[in-house]
């Protein structure tokens, strides 16, 4: 075990959510036993979970394991915290060596001589690792009302007079701020606190001092060899602060960032706090392994769009093979039951010596009625599941079921959950779509088909972060009225990039044609695609989108209904990777139980038998083969409802279904009417 700790290791837990309504595995042409889905890349020994960190090096394999815990915004009211309690009951529960804790650890910092910081302590206190290893840097609540001299004060030694945080060490003649700017080794790990309020500099402030110190810390941790992970942690993200106090820390581009991610081989992940939402991304196209992680929230105010939303913590799991893997815990049912915060509720690798997976992220077939179910197949997969907006609803389709139809004006679907991240692609991509236009709009950026951003940081109207890199649109594919297909993107602080076909489609109102642009980030080409044919020349560009960890997926229109598609949009897939029209991926029939391409009866045999079933693992890839046609987990009268549907469109002329009543003798009943119908 390569880790020094008398703390006991848990094994980590397994990392990766099933893809839904996987079709067949198809047999790879390169290595006999290996199968992969359709349209999925390529790649031997490729874990499950979301994109992959590439280029860690260990020094030989193990089996250990060593686990710290990511907490955010703590603070609560003015005193004490009423989530602490709760929260480090649940933290004790997956037994971490450490915590950090990304500031704001109370509502105001200080007051009545070390009053809400001493409350805070001893809340803490019931952490089974000792305050000692609970490591923190100070937030805007914390500071400048509680100044420095006083945070130095309180956590220079614990109650029990243990070493707490230690002064800012002194690294070729530079130091930080003591007890604020210092870095703590363990094993081969080095945790990095650095930060961004104080009373010498003020509240919102990365100061030159800190900066300095850090980079100084970075190229330490970087010459020496027994550091193998560096971790930072600090209060303000960078992707929310366009407008903040100081630009050192302001966006991917800033002197923060690019010490951090762009000028060391060992950092994996920036762990922030400040905005009470949760958010992973990996915001830098040009450092594609390094995360910014917004870690929910301990006990502050719920401030992101809902499905954001969350208190709790994350574990950080660091393996011997240079695997990381992180695990978010919530509370699925927020205060329902009373907080327990032991709900998994995400979980993502940052980190893995084995090659990034390639291929299908995101896959809606709009086969679901009323809700907009991502069922993409594959280790990429997130189950970023939606709802139809304004008048948006599903119609029969020509394509495969039915499709998305909307009118231009306020209509649209979504993809919007916990997971959304992963498909915040800024490098290599591909989107297919199949759409039928009744009118197309004039303007630019008209006549959207698919986009994923958000024009604001939240839902409830705020838009003091509308230019800010969390919202940034990481890709927006729409049809010009004279033809041309157009996309855009946004890079820093909202600079747009529109790039528009050198040709124009043949194309007509009431005719379906097929999609498909793919960005190549490394050749720095967009290519369109018509109906399987290249559309024009390839385009040149020379920025990459950054940030858009905060966006959700649109479909039929821009963002929040703007500048929509009027028609019907079906079979939209959304890839990490580079593809051809004739490599995109189309799923299943909606309906079609048994997987042989048909709707019918025997597919209806199948939902009966399960009806009133709870399935242990809600959204895997056998939940449609028991007749979970929409994915919560278990078969009821929704699930019949759905079938319902995509019966009778498949079936013209065939009478309804009779709808199942609660009670044995009614399923027996209805078992008995399907038997005399087969007849």
């Amino acid at each position: 075990m390569r880790y020094a700790t008398t703390r006991t290791l848990l094994t980590t837990l397994t990392v990766g959510v099933a893809g839904l309504a996987a079709p067949a595995a198809l047999a790879c042409d390169t290595c006999a036993g290996h199968t992969h889905a359709p349209g999925e890349t390529h790649s031997h020994d490729t874990p499950t979970g979301t994109p992959l960190a590439q280029n860690v090096t260990r020094m030989g394999p193990g089996t250990g394991t060593f686990r710290f815990v990511v907490v955010g915004d703590t603070q609560g009211g003015s005193g004490t915290n009423p989530f602490m309690p709760q929260l480090i009951s649940s933290i004790n529960e997956v037994d971490p060596a450490n915590i950090l804790l990304a500031g704001d650890l109370v509502g105001t910092g200080g007051s009545g001589g070390s009053g809400t910081w001493n409350q805070w302590i001893n809340s803490a206190s019931a952490f089974n690792g000792g305050l000692e290893n609970i490591y923190m840097t100070p937030g805007n609540h914390d500071q400048p009302v509680g100044t420095d001299s006083l945070w130095q004060s309180t956590f220079d030694q614990t109650p029990g007079n243990q070493a707490w945080l230690p002064d800012s060490q002194n690294i070729g003649g530079v130091s930080g701020i003591d007890q604020m700017d210092y870095y703590i080794d363990t094993g081969s790990i080095r945790y990095i606190s650095v930060t961004t309020d104080t009373s010498q500099y003020g509240a919102s402030v990365l100061s030159n001092q800190s900066l300095a110190w850090l980079e100084a810390a970075i190229d330490d941790a970087d010459s020496n060899n027994a550091i193998e992970d560096v971790f930072v942690f600090t209060h303000h993200p960078v992707t929310f602060d366009s407008t903040f106090t100081s630009t050192n820390n302001a966006g991917t581009r800033s002197d923060f960032w690019q010490a951090i991610a762009d000028d060391s081989d060992k950092f994996r992940a920036l762990f922030t706090g400040h905005w009470h939402l949760y958010q992973p991304s990996t915001p830098d196209p040009n450092n594609p392994d390094v995360w910014e992680v917004v870690g929910g929230t301990g006990g502050g105010g719920l401030e992101g769009r809902v499905q954001q939303n969350q208190h709790g913590f994350t574990t950080i799991d660091v393996h011997d093979n240079g695997r990381i893997e992180a695990t978010f815990y919530g509370d699925a049912d927020g205060s329902t039951n009373g907080w327990e915060f032991n709900d998994i509720m995400d979980q993502f690798v940052i980190a893995d010596p084995n090659p990034r997976p390639e291929g299908i992220v995101g896959y809606y077939s709009f086969n679901f009625g009323s809700q907009n179910l991502d069922t993409a197949p594959g280790p990429l997969a997130k189950q970023n599941h939606g709802r139809f907006h304004g008048n948006a609803t599903t119609v029969a389709s020509v394509i495969n079921g039915d499709a998305l139809i909307v009118d231009g004006s306020g209509d649209y679907a979504d993809g919007a959950a916990l997971g959304d991240y992963n498909l915040a692609i800024n490098r290599d991509l591909t989107l297919s779509v199949h759409a039928n236009f009744d009118t197309l709009a004039s303007g630019e950026l008209e006549n959207t088909l698919v986009a994923y951003g958000s024009a604001l940081y939240d839902n409830l109207g705020s838009t003091s972060l509308s230019e800010s890199e969390a919202v940034n649109i990481v890709y927006n594919l729409s049809i010009r009225d004279d033809g041309h297909l157009q996309m855009l993107w946004e890079h820093d602080n909202g600079v747009d990039v529109v790039l528009t076909s050198t040709e124009s489609a043949d194309i007509d109102t009431d005719e379906w044609h097929h999609y498909v642009v793919s960005r190549d980030a490394d050749a720095m080409l967009l290519r369109f695609f018509v109906d399987g044919e290249q559309l024009g020349d390839a385009v040149v560009f020379t920025e990459l989108p950054t940030g858009g960890g905060s966006g959700f997926l649109h479909v039929g229109s821009s963002l929040y209904g703007v500048r929509g598609f009027d028609g019907m949009i079906d079979e939209l897939s959304i890839y990490n990777t580079v593809l051809l029209p004739g490599q995109v991926f189309i799923g299943p029939k909606a309906g079609d139980i048994d997987g042989d391409g048909i709707v019918d009866l025997s597919d209806f045999d199948i939902l009966l038998a399960h009806f009133g079933d709870e399935i242990a693992e809600a959204g895997s890839t056998q939940t449609l083969a028991q007749g979970d046609l929409d994915f919560d987990g278990d078969v009821d009268f929704a699930d019949f409802d759905a079938f319902q549907s995509a019966y009778l469109a498949a079936n013209p002329g065939a009478a309804p279904l009779s709808i199942p009543e609660p009670g044995s003798l009614a399923l027996l009943a209805l078992g008995g009417l399907l038997f005399k119908r087969r007849l």
